[in-house]
């Protein structure tokens, strides 16, 4: 009897011990979940203050936040003419490394896409018309 009753005072001592550690753990795994919530909010809907951003014009503000699209936006209230880029499509053709566009094709779109005649559609379609 007396043997019993120190094997269950130590049994119950370790349980409190693991205990704890249960609820450390539990309270550390929260923080991260709350700290990671956090950091993919901020990847998703960019980070920063909304809205605190002056632009000088709208076409500062499109290029800020489409980068690599050049978009034109007319201004209002200023009476000046508004300039257009015109691009010479021909010298851009001309000026064009096929093996750069092939190796570029590959790399980014032939994992959706096919460019055989008749090929098979995949997650995009085939780009061969």
């Amino acid at each position: 009897s007396e043997g019993t009753r120190n094997m269950t005072f130590q049994r119950n001592d370790l349980m409190g011990e693991l205990g704890l550690n249960k609820i450390f753990g539990a309270l550390l795994a929260i923080a991260l979940a709350v700290m990671g919530l956090r950091e993919v909010s901020t990847i998703v809907f960019g980070g920063g203050h909304h809205g605190s951003h002056e632009y000088a014009t709208a076409n500062e503000w499109a290029e800020s936040n489409f980068k690599g699209y050049r978009v034109n936006i007319a201004e209002v209230g200023g009476g000046g003419t508004i300039i257009e880029e015109i691009y010479d499509l021909g010298l851009l053709l001309l000026s064009a490394d096929a093996a750069k566009g092939e190796r570029s094709f590959k790399g980014k779109c032939a994992s959706c896409h096919t460019v055989e005649a008749g090929g098979a559609n995949g997650t995009g379609p085939n780009l061969y018309d």
